[in-house]
């Protein structure tokens, strides 16, 4: 028996073995999620301190796996090169290149690399105290190689940061919510991305427009007035006298109780428990809107327009429910949603806009009308009939009913939108 030879043998598949540790390490590497990896070193876990530390200069990290990588595979050339012509001569050096580059491409790349895409975490953290030895054993030999690899990139104005800190975007961290699955329950994850939405959502989209607000009128009957106070479900109420454009206070509800329970509630009692009215732009958005009702410590808003005409008026209770969702008994945009088998979708014109793009992942503008019914309106320029077909942001729509000046009911064909999308 040839001792060498098997020596060779032995050597080659030790390489491959090498190459395939370095190709498997750098994939496993690259391809953890840096967020779990967060969440684990913040929980205590030494390995996954152990892959950070490695990660936070992937410069020398790629450096220690590259530099194994190439040495063992042209190491491993160069050993096949020899066995191959001890037993074909010279025809041996073409056909140890081609075997070789199979070899390699399928034991020390394919199928490693494939594995730690599967399994990163798996194959990272067991891997990762033989490369964070390597890299203590030949850090004069990195160090070198990472200079100079730095010097190139440093020619094309490219900066090697001495340190790589991820930053999670607002569109990555939405992604990063919806792509969450069962890991975050289905509550949780509307709400979560209901907090990211309240910068794109103004006032206009959560007040109670004029015609619904709930106040009281200081000319109406005295008993009226302290029968709808009784009565009342809202824990202020605007109060006016001639006009509910002109409002001229809110009443703390529980304070007027008190004294109608003790029976000193009178106009002046009334008038003395009256705060001035909070006005704001319809335009603003709700997240700078909780900040101004926490610092000024009110509860109820007034919207106006640009032209300071009264829109309607914004309670905290109303932003809380653009993020936790309705607390009360109001119909949900999936019951004004009903799917046909024509693959249109027929929809009630006073869905909310906003609720109708989250639920059906539609794109229909925000930025108006916080209605269907006045999205339409608005887009037409005027009250449409029944039958009249539109496009709106790319989605046909039919008018299926109109009542009392308003769209009561369309069609909405969003598979259609999808096709013209992507034409």
């Amino acid at each position: 028996m040839n001792y060498q030879l098997l020596a060779l043998w032995l050597v080659l598949f030790i390489l491959i073995l090498l190459s395939g540790f370095f190709s498997c390490s750098e994939t496993a590497m690259m391809s953890l999620n840096r967020y779990r990896l967060r969440s684990r070193v913040r929980q205590g876990d030494l390995r996954a301190k152990r892959v950070a530390e490695l990660l936070r200069r992937p410069d020398r990290l790629l450096g220690v796996i590259l530099l194994g990588n190439t040495f063992a595979n042209i190491l491993a050339s160069a050993v096949a090169t020899l066995l191959a012509v001890q037993y074909l001569g010279e025809l041996g050096l073409i056909f140890s290149t081609v075997v070789l580059t199979v070899v390699i491409l399928i034991f020390a790349e394919t199928a490693p690399k494939t594995l730690a895409a599967l399994h990163p975490e798996r194959v990272a953290f067991p891997l990762s105290r033989i490369l964070s030895v390597l890299l203590k054993v030949f850090t004069p030999l990195v160090w070198l190689v990472t200079f100079v690899a730095n010097g190139v990139l440093a020619l094309f104005r490219i900066t090697v940061p001495s340190s790589v800190a991820e930053a999670l975007s607002f569109d990555e961290f939405r992604a990063l919510v919806n792509d969450s699955g069962s890991s975050i329950s289905r509550g949780y994850q509307n709400m979560l991305l209901r907090v990211l939405d309240l910068e794109k959502v103004t006032l206009e989209h959560v007040m109670v427009p004029l015609d619904d607000v709930y106040a009281i009128c200081l000319l109406s009957d005295w008993d009226a007035v302290v029968e709808r106070i009784v009565s009342s479900s809202h824990a202020y109420i605007p109060v006016f006298s001639s006009s509910l454009n002109i409002i001229e206070g809110v009443l703390n509800v529980r304070e007027a109780l008190r004294c109608i329970v003790n029976g000193e509630f009178d106009l002046s009692v009334l008038t003395r428990l009256m705060s001035s009215p909070y006005f704001v732009p319809g335009g603003a958005d709700l997240t700078q809107q909780l900040v101004h009702f926490r610092k000024n410590k009110m509860h109820l808003a007034v919207v106006i327009d640009e032209y300071g005409d009264v829109q309607g008026v914004v309670s905290m209770n109303d932003i809380l429910e653009e993020v936790v969702g309705e607390f009360t008994d109001v119909p949900t945009v999936e019951s004004l949603v009903s799917f046909q088998k024509d693959g249109s979708v027929l929809v009630d014109g006073a869905a909310n806009v906003l609720d109708l793009n989250r639920s059906q992942h539609w794109n229909l503008p925000i930025d108006g009308a916080k209605t269907l019914s006045g999205i339409l309106i608005e887009y037409l320029e005027m009250i449409p009939e029944e039958g009249l077909g539109v496009r709106v942001a790319g989605y046909p729509i039919e008018i299926v009913s109109v009542e009392s000046n308003k769209v009561t009911l369309v069609k909405v064909w969003p598979d259609l939108y999808h096709i013209i999308a992507s034409s």
